[in-house]
């Protein structure tokens, strides 16, 4: 192990920004992927913690007071594919608008709509609902770096 360290071009912190300039091509994206990287909830990705984040902001707004969460996940699916890695472009259209705007079927459907909104769902009531002192000690020790991602 201390041959490995010896060998390291990454010996001290003044080094870093060395290694970071071979790596990145501005600092801004190195900030960004060291700040990505800094958020670890253990068992659930960073992007667990954003989605729950921005799920539980939206709720709040006074345009979805008395809606339900599914319709409010439902308005806001396509930011909630980022989060949980699916291409919108698979999910498909709204049953609404299939009826009331006569659009057809989406032809590259890979994935059902009520399937993707269970999804955030789960995710959000994993960490939310059934953790709440865990998403509070993990909002409060990332807050300024989620207020960088949502906003």
């Amino acid at each position: 192990m201390e041959m490995m360290e010896d060998d390291s071009p990454l010996k001290s912190w003044a080094d870093l920004g060395n290694c970071a300039k071979d790596l990145y091509d501005t600092p801004g994206e190195a900030l960004n992927v060291l700040a990505r990287e800094s958020i670890k909830l253990g068992k659930a990705p960073p992007e667990t913690l954003l989605l729950c984040e921005f799920l539980e902001n939206t709720k709040k707004l006074k345009i979805h007071k008395g809606k339900k969460f599914n319709k409010i996940i439902d308005e806001h699916l396509e930011q909630c594919c980022t989060f949980i890695g699916v291409d919108y472009d698979l999910v498909d259209v709204p049953k609404s608008e299939l009826i009331n705007d006569g659009r057809t079927a989406n032809k590259k459907k890979k994935y059902g709509r009520q399937e993707i909104i269970d999804r955030v769902v789960s995710k959000h009531d994993r960490l939310v609902v059934k953790q709440p002192q865990k998403y509070k000690n993990l909002l409060q020790d990332h807050i300024y770096t989620i207020r960088k991602f949502l906003t």
